[in-house]
């Protein structure tokens, strides 16, 4: 189990209970003419890429969109907007709020705003146009905004709130050409002095795009169109989400890629429920996706390649969500870190593709059928467009030449290795729900054995890494060095440092963490992976986590860094681990190396003794350490046993 023990935000994972009702409020407010102030270029367009998000991610449907743009996002009409919002809600309900638009501030006349005097607003459409003292001539103030959310906080306690805007920390674009940001109104509003409705709990999720005092930027993105920054950002990082991921986990992501972008800094804030999961009845799980980088009516450049497991023959498709008739993409060429093939149809700069089915870079694994029924044979028959369920194996009448071996008896299916030792036990009560699990299985232990045998061509890791451990101990002697680990995990004795060699011949309890130190002794910065693969097939990246920032992986020439405090890996299994490290010239996306354990539903996960564990990696891959570099990227393998 990969620990992340210590780090700005710890999480505590519950799943939510999403409802079935679901409303959207949308505002986009470019145009600012009637008012003499500066225009932006990107609100209508973050308007439209969230729509699309909401649709395809989560479900949306027409009817339950609010959207209000430009002349439509008075003062009065976004009063409006949220008073239909709100009497729409029913209890538990699903509510997702956001606002791309230029943020202000005024100042504060009801004493709410104790340090600072200042409240947070929205420039509304034709605000300051003119000096009328109607509603519409001013801000949208925060205190507002506030008591719209605390009648949508009495039905439910599942919303996400957005303000793409500048100063929009507490609100929940400076003065110059690519910023979300006008300067402070000075008079005072009109519904400044008034008591408003105070939130007690904020409930959900309430995001800024930049803290009180910053600027929220706009830019032009890969597709020629101008988006708010964190917009484009946090509509891609929620396409790509994963099904057990967190609305902290998005984001981390966005912020990352925020933060870390050239130009004007701005640093978005969250608050609320930062460990509820995305995850509900409303939303499409998505698996890992590349973008298109190239694209011709005859070849396809993908974002992806040999290090990220990407293989020639492999068949990519277009990303759409319950779309069956799409374009897609055969795989003819792979480099290290981007791949080249045949389209089907036309595709675009930008467009997200997910395997469809996997060319794996070894000869097939050997099955044979004791007794050879037809129900399993079904398991490996090719599907009506002509692919392989389970491309990574072929079915053999010699039980001599078989690397594993498929036994039915009953209404009990077991997987044995070679020498008939049990990897697996699956239910067939229900014929066709078991050849779906076999399938997803077998294919899973195929994609543990191409991960083991990834290599490039010549010796010597360039970064060096180095291993501590950290055993569970109720006392520490004064001759000991310990350390005390939050979240619950207490005291523990740290030894080492190891080097990979000596960390291999070493036996793990169970409940010890491994840790790493890593020193880059090259004179050229490399980024660094180090991947976990389970006895149960489970492969996670320990670092970095998937949801950091591509450049969070990055180790300067001689920089030498210590993930003690950051992460880290819990010996829970009995059996073989096994951490695969990668270092290259570039960086990749580690989610597309990594995938749940094998599938337990109406099935027995057979039970391994350390040596069956052995016996098994016969299958999983060839065992023994594997350290193969050149000028962009190299590889290496370490496995230990835990009791």
């Amino acid at each position: 189990m990969k620990i992340l023990y210590i780090s700005i935000i710890f999480l505590f994972i519950q799943p939510p209970a999403f409802a079935a009702g679901k409303h959207a409020l949308l505002i986009g407010i470019e145009d600012y003419s009637n008012s003499n102030l500066r225009s932006l270029q990107g609100s209508i367009n973050d308007v439209f890429l969230m729509k699309n998000v909401l649709r395809e991610r989560f479900g949306f449907k027409k009817n339950d969109f609010i959207i209000l743009q430009n002349e439509q996002a008075t003062h009065t009409g976004i009063k409006n907007a949220f008073t239909k919002l709100i009497n729409r809600i029913q209890y538990k309900d699903f509510v997702y709020i956001h606002y791309s638009g230029h943020g202000s501030q005024t100042i504060d006349l009801n004493g709410d705003q104790i340090r600072s005097g200042i409240d947070q607003t929205w420039v509304s459409y034709a605000s300051r146009a003119n000096y009328s003292k109607h509603i519409d001539n001013y801000d949208v103030l925060d205190d507002e905004i506030n008591t719209w959310l605390a009648a949508i906080y009495a039905k439910t306690d599942h919303v996400i709130f957005v303000s793409d805007s500048c100063h929009s920390a507490t609100v929940g674009r400076g003065e110059d050409s690519n910023s979300r940001s006008i300067k402070k109104d000075k008079r005072h509003h009109p519904l400044g002095k008034r008591a408003y409705t105070k939130i007690d709990k904020y409930y959900g999720i309430r995001i800024g795009s930049a803290r009180d005092r910053e600027s929220a930027i706009e830019a032009f993105q890969e597709d020629g169109k101008a988006y708010g920054k964190f917009t484009w950002h946090w509509a891609r990082a929620l396409q790509q989400a994963q099904a057990d991921s967190t609305w902290n986990d998005v984001f981390k992501r966005v912020y990352m890629q925020v933060v870390t972008s050239r130009g004007r800094a701005q640093k978005p804030q969250m608050e609320g429920e930062r460990s509820r999961q995305i995850l509900g009845g409303n939303f499409i799980p998505l698996p890992p996706t590349i973008t298109v980088s190239y694209a011709t009516r005859n070849q396809v450049q993908i974002q992806a390649g040999h290090v990220a497991g990407v293989t020639i023959g492999s068949v990519y498709r277009l990303y759409k969500p319950k779309a069956e008739n799409v374009a897609r993409i055969t795989i003819t060429k792979v480099k290290a870190f981007k791949s080249y093939g045949k389209p089907t149809a036309l595709f675009k700069r930008g467009d997200l593709v997910v395997e469809e089915s996997h060319a794996y870079n070894f000869k097939p694994m050997k099955v044979y059928l004791s007794p050879a029924k037809q129900i399993i044979k079904t398991a490996f028959k090719k599907r009506k467009d002509g692919t392989l369920p389970l491309p990574g194996y072929t079915l053999t009448n010699n039980p001599i030449h078989a690397d594993l071996r498929l036994h039915l008896k009953g209404s009990k299916l077991s997987i044995l290795t070679s020498d008939q030792y049990l990897l697996q036990q699956i239910s067939f009560q229900n014929p066709n729900r078991g050849i779906k699990l076999l399938q997803n299985n077998l294919n899973k232990l195929a994609r543990v054995r191409e991960l083991k045998t990834l290599r490039s061509s010549t010796r010597n890791l360039p970064v060096t890494v180095q291993v501590f451990i950290l055993s569970p101990i109720r006392y520490c002697s004064p001759t000991e060095d310990c350390i005390y680990l939050p979240s619950d995990l207490g005291l523990h004795r740290k030894t080492g440092p190891y080097s990979l060699q000596q960390l291999e011949k070493k036996t793990l309890n169970k409940g010890d963490i491994i840790t790493f130190s890593l020193h880059n002794r090259s004179r050229r910065h490399y980024y660094c992976y180090l991947i976990n693969i389970s006895p149960n097939g489970l492969i996670e990246a320990i670092f970095p986590y998937p949801e950091e920032a591509m450049e969070y992986a990055r180790i300067e020439a001689g920089e030498t860094l210590d993930l003690i405090g950051e992460t880290g890996l819990m010996a829970e299994l009995v059996g073989e681990e096994s951490i695969k490290i990668i270092t290259s010239r570039h960086p990749f996306d580690v989610e597309l190396l990594e995938q749940t354990a094998f599938e337990q539903r109406g099935g027995i996960e057979g039970n391994y003794n350390p040596l069956e564990q052995l016996l098994i990696n016969a299958i999983h891959g060839q065992r023994g350490r594997i350290s193969l570099r050149n000028d962009e990227w190299a590889t290496g393998l370490i496995e230990f046993m835990v009791k």
